[in-house]
């Protein structure tokens, strides 16, 4: 029994699982959550924590991905949470750093609108937190979230 506002340490890992039992998260994508047997307590906000799985999970179904892995790394200062998809990827070139501006999009052919990447930043930087795009992933996408303890 989670409450939608967070205040104080809690485990994301437990937050991520619960919200994907309970059939909160988005329909047409197979979710798996890995971790170790670490606390992963940060500060965040679970109602934050839910746009931001739906919106990567968004993300992920219009480019084809079948598979969404969300693995949890416990570091000294924050807790790495990095998702992974089995989609179409990138295109060769793109400005990663614009597809975080608001209205920047690079799913032409499934209708993207270049919202949610930028959500999910402004979310992340609300709970004091940093994400970036893994360009070195080539497997289909990677955005590594990092939000402080």
């Amino acid at each position: 029994n989670q409450t939608l506002k967070q205040d104080g340490l809690n485990s994301i890992h437990d937050f991520i699982r619960q919200y994907i039992d309970a059939s909160l998260a988005m329909k047409g994508i197979e979710y798996i959550l890995t971790a170790d047997d670490k606390a992963y307590n940060c500060k965040f906000d679970a109602s934050s924590i839910g746009v931001i799985l739906d919106n990567i999970s968004s993300n992920a179904i219009k480019a084809g991905a079948t598979k969404l892995n969300i693995s949890l790394e416990d570091m000294p200062k924050y807790v790495e949470i990095a998702f992974t998809d089995n989609g179409i990827g990138l295109d060769n070139g793109i400005d990663i750093d614009m597809l975080f501006e608001w209205g920047v999009s690079d799913n032409i052919s499934k209708k993207g609108f270049g919202i949610g990447l930028y959500h999910i930043k402004q979310l992340v930087e609300e709970m004091k937190g940093t994400v970036a795009i893994d360009t070195t992933y080539r497997d289909g996408f990677k955005l590594v979230v990092k939000l402080k303890k």
